[in-house]
């Protein structure tokens, strides 16, 4: 008996249609890489449903990339979920808040994910992305952070940070220190119990 297979991450992508900075050096990858590829390269292989995980699109095209790939559904009902990008960094509780809402909102969006892969040491420490984390926390959605090994003390880091930033958002200080590393804040001696959520799609 064949076993069915479910995909847990597959990437979709259309320069054509979105921007994707990271494949300006990536010569080879400079163009669409779409369900028809993906039904050619493995039409052999009893792959029962999949789940699409975000490609690194320009931080303006977040809400475009989902409706592209619910588009794709028909073509290609294996489609079952949507591991989507947001940014986080944005400054202000509602637009911080209406992006990753909004995307979430959308049926098949199980998750948002970060990848800081190649990005510097502490760049993910900053007070308004350690928000942004928590405001996926708050709206009840897993996040899923996609890291190399030598990120994993930041990666330690920001999910204590996270567990404190919601009572940061609320003080009047907050505003004057999205552009300090939470280290250096850490220093006023706010803690509070939380957690945050890194996982593995598995619908």
């Amino acid at each position: 008996m064949t076993t069915p297979i479910i995909d847990t991450h597959v990437h979709f992508w259309d320069p054509s249609r979105l921007t994707y900075p990271w494949l300006a050096s990536v010569q080879s990858l400079q163009h669409a890489f779409t369900p028809t590829d993906y039904r050619s390269e493995f039409s052999s292989v009893p792959i029962e449903k999949m789940v699409f995980v975000e490609c690194n699109v320009r931080a303006d095209q977040c809400e475009q990339a989902v409706a592209w790939i619910e588009s794709l559904v028909p073509d290609e009902p294996r489609l079952a979920a949507i591991v989507a990008f947001a940014d986080l960094t944005v400054a202000g509780e509602r637009a911080r808040t209406g992006q990753p809402d909004r995307l979430l909102a959308q049926p098949l969006v199980a998750s948002i994910r970060h990848n800081i892969q190649g990005e510097a040491r502490g760049s993910r420490l900053q007070v308004s992305f350690v928000v942004g984390v928590q405001t996926i926390h708050r709206l009840g959605a897993p996040f899923e952070l996609c890291v190399t090994h030598d990120q994993l003390d930041d990666v330690s880091e920001l999910s204590d940070c996270a567990a404190q930033a919601a009572l940061w958002s609320t003080t009047a200080e907050f505003a004057r220190s999205l552009t300090a590393t939470w280290s250096e804040i850490q220093q006023a001696r706010f803690y509070r119990d939380s957690a945050i959520n890194f996982y593995r799609v598995n619908p």
